[in-house]
C-alpha cells in the first residue's frame, strides 16, 4: 500500500468535507491552510459538495421601547441533526435577510452586515450618506432603502446593492416625482460603496429584499409609486420585474408571467426554487394562489417562458382592509413552504413546523442555506 494518498485524491475527499471540519484542517499544514483559505476553485467546489441546511432567525426586544436588540440565527445541519446559534446584537428592527452561497446579508436602517453563519463571522459594510433617510419617509415601515446581495460571476466577487430613495418633487402637474437610485458594495474590493452609472428605470418596492437568481438581482416594482408619478391616473401596472444585472450594473424589466398582467404586485411573492425563478401570485379573482417557474431569463430575456407548477384554493377577501398584505403572506408561506419541502435530508413536517414557529415571532423568518468558506 502507498504510504501516502494521490493528491487529486486528497482533493475530492477535502472538498466533500462540512465547512466545520476545514476550519479545524487548516492547521494540519501550510498547503491545507492556503487551499482551504485562498483556494478559489477549491471553495467553489465545496460549495457544489455541500447539503443544504435550514436557517432560521428571530429576533428579541426590549419590553421599555419595543425596539429589537438581538437576533439569534440558528443553523440546523441535516447530516447530524445539529442545531447551532450565533446572537447577533441589533440596535433597531432589522430588513429582511438575503442569502447567496453561505452568505446572509442582514441589514438594518443604519447598519449593514453580512455573517457567514458555519465560521461565525461577521463583516460590517462602510456608512454611505444613501443610507440615511431623507426627511420624507416613503414607505409604512419607515424605511427608505432596500438591500440584496447576490455573486457576480464575471468577476467572482460578492455584491450587496441597495436600492434608496432620496427625495419627492412634487411636479406643476400635482403630480409627484421620485428621485432614486442604487449603489452596490463588492466584499473583498471596495471600501466604500459606489452608485450604478446608470439609474434604474423604475421604483423598487421597499418592502421586498431582492431575489440573486443567476447573476442577476430581481426587485418588486412599486406600482403604487408609479400611480403618483403619473397624474389622474387609475392606476398604473407595472411592466415587470426591475432586474440589476451584477456583472455589469445594468438594469432591465423581466416580463411578468401571465397571471400577474392586471393583477397587484403587491400580492405576489419571488424565490428561486430548484434552480428556476419562481413567482407565487394570486389567480383569477384572488381565488387561488398560483406559482409560476421559469429558468430561461438569460437565454430569453425578453419573452422567459414562465409554466404554472402549483396551485392552492384560498379565501377571496377583497373587502378585508389588510387585503394585500394578507394575500402576500399567503403567496409568501405557500412559496417557502415548496422551498422547504425541497431541502434534501430535511422531512416536510419539520420544515414546515420551523417556518410556522419563526412566523409566530414578529420578527422571525426561515431560508434555505447553504454552508461555504465565504469572508473567512
Amino acid at each position: 500500500m502507498a504510504p501516502y494518498l494521490p493528491p487529486e485524491l486528497v482533493w475530492e475527499i477535502m472538498v466533500r468535507l462540512p465547512v466545520k471540519s476545514l476550519l479545524r484542517f487548516r492547521c494540519i499544514s501550510k498547503a491545507w491552510r492556503d487551499r482551504i483559505s485562498a483556494d478559489a476553485e477549491f471553495r467553489r467546489a465545496n460549495l457544489r459538495a455541500q447539503t443544504p441546511c435550514l436557517l432560521t432567525w428571530s429576533g428579541t426586544e426590549d419590553d421599555r421601547n419595543n425596539m429589537v436588540t438581538t437576533v439569534d440565527v440558528s443553523l440546523y445541519v441535516p447530516e447530524d441533526g445539529a442545531e447551532y446559534t450565533m446572537e447577533l446584537p441589533v440596535q433597531e428592527q432589522p430588513h429582511r435577510f438575503a442569502h447567496c452561497d453561505g452568505l446572509v446579508l442582514m441589514p438594518t436602517e443604519t447598519v449593514v452586515r453580512v455573517l457567514n453563519p458555519a465560521t461565525r463571522r461577521v463583516l460590517t459594510l462602510p456608512w454611505s450618506p444613501n443610507g440615511v433617510a431623507p426627511e420624507f419617509r416613503f414607505h409604512a415601515f419607515h424605511t427608505h432603502q432596500v438591500f440584496g446581495i447576490g455573486h457576480d460571476t464575471r468577476s467572482d466577487t460578492y455584491k450587496v446593492a441597495r436600492f434608496f430613495f432620496t427625495s419627492l418633487d412634487l411636479l406643476p402637474t400635482d403630480a409627484y416625482r421620485y428621485n432614486y437610485g442604487v449603489e452596490v458594495f463588492t466584499i473583498g474590493v471596495d471600501r466604500r460603496w459606489h452608485e450604478t452609472a446608470v439609474k434604474p428605470p423604475y421604483p423598487a418596492h421597499i418592502g421586498r429584499t431582492a431575489t440573486f437568481f443567476k447573476g442577476s438581482l430581481f426587485w418588486t416594482i412599486d406600482e403604487e409609486k408609479l400611480t403618483r408619478e403619473i397624474p389622474n391616473s387609475a392606476g398604473e401596472s407595472a411592466p415587470g420585474f426591475l432586474r440589476f444585472r451584477l456583472d455589469d450594473e445594468s438594469f432591465s424589466v423581466t416580463p411578468p408571467p401571465p397571471c400577474c398582467r392586471g393583477l397587484r404586485y403587491t400580492t405576489s411573492h419571488m424565490a428561486e426554487l430548484r434552480g428556476e425563478l419562481s413567482v407565487a401570485h394570486a389567480g383569477p379573482k384572488y381565488e387561488s394562489i398560483e406559482i409560476w417557474m421559469c429558468n430561461d431569463v438569460d437565454t430569453n430575456p425578453n419573452q422567459p417562458r414562465w409554466n404554472r407548477r402549483y396551485t392552492f384554493d384560498t379565501v377571496c377577501l377583497l373587502t378585508h382592509p389588510f387585503f394585500e398584505a394578507i394575500m402576500y403572506y399567503r403567496c409568501q408561506y405557500l412559496l417557502v413552504q415548496q422551498v422547504l419541502k425541497d431541502i434534501v435530508g430535511i422531512d416536510n413536517h419539520f420544515a414546515l413546523n420551523a417556518y410556522t414557529y419563526a412566523g409566530r415571532n414578529q420578527y422571525g423568518w426561515v431560508i434555505r442555506y447553504t454552508p461555504s468558506l465565504g469572508l473567512d
